[in-house]
């Protein structure tokens, strides 16, 4: 194979040149965000699945479906060593600025992400970081007083998403958060955004968390709150089925002018087991 024209892409989110396998998923999605739209109840979308099935790259896809929509996205990496306080303040901050309200509502909205991003509990023992030491969020609006800041994360949490989601649907729109290796969330962090998706869900807000992570995501969330069973649409990624296996690679093959022979494609599925990673590798 030529190395400079070779198609295919192993890698680690990389998205193939053939998103095979995932219509279901995609499709189930473009319905999601026209029912939170139009103010219908629906459920925030748990993917899990293991490692290499290709759980990044169709949450990246979801992403993109929900930019088309015209919906404010975005997107953050859970981390074991990291609260979810600053990281998911960058995301929402990204989603309002894709939305893109100016003046009093926009202006508010960024007021309370920039309180939520700056309020720091302080550690056992120690005092609350001085205000120079504080992490700026880069929003030039002051910050809200008494909205997202009381250092309780999740009273601010649920503040901070039912402010988001008044201000999105004030705009006809909505807001989507991704949340990759969700599974790597701390406990506090996972209780208050269960506690979050339930106050949203209520309220009918046109804002959705779509999480991913490991087959053992809906334990580590079921664990933090009894609800979060019926407060998620859980959908496993698996394998590719051998339609699907095929398609991810022949259709690459056909665009540079080559084909894969009937026998070649049996051994393959013999190779890979349908293992999308394995596939592009």
């Amino acid at each position: 194979m030529d190395p400079i024209r070779n198609p295919y892409a192993p890698g680690a989110g990389q998205r193939p040149p053939e998103l095979a396998g995932r219509d279901e998923q995609l499709d189930a999605f473009d319905v999601v965000l026209e029912r939170v739209s139009r103010g219908r109840p629906e459920r925030s979308i748990v993917l899990t699945g293991l490692r290499g099935v290709g759980k990044t790259v169709l949450l990246n896809a979801l992403r993109s479906s929900a930019v088309r929509a015209g919906w404010g996205t975005g997107k953050l990496e859970a981390r074991p060593d990291q609260s979810l306080r600053r990281p998911l303040a960058s995301a929402v901050h990204q989603a309002v600025r894709e939305l893109g309200p100016s003046g009093g509502a926009g202006d508010h909205a960024l007021g309370v992400v920039k309180a939520f991003a700056q309020r720091e509990s302080a550690a056992p023992g120690r005092r609350a970081a001085a205000l120079r030491d504080r992490w700026n969020p880069g929003i030039t609006v002051p910050a809200v007083v008494g909205r997202a800041d009381s250092g309780d994360i999740e009273i601010d949490l649920v503040e901070l998403m039912s402010d988001l989601g008044g201000m999105a649907a004030d705009t006809g729109r909505g807001i989507a958060i991704f949340i990759d290796e969700m599974q790597d969330l701390g406990p506090d962090d996972v209780s208050a955004l269960c506690a979050a998706a339930h106050e949203i869900s209520q309220s009918r807000l046109p804002l959705i968390v779509v999480g991913a992570g490991l087959p053992h995501l809906p334990a580590v969330l079921s664990a933090s709150k009894s609800y979060s069973e019926r407060l998620f649409r859980y959908s496993r990624i698996d394998r590719l089925d051998r339609p699907a296996a095929d398609l991810a690679l022949t259709a690459p093959a056909e665009d540079e002018g080559a084909a894969f022979t009937a026998e070649a494609l049996d051994a393959m599925q013999v190779a890979t087991g349908g293992y999308p990673y394995f596939i592009q590798a």
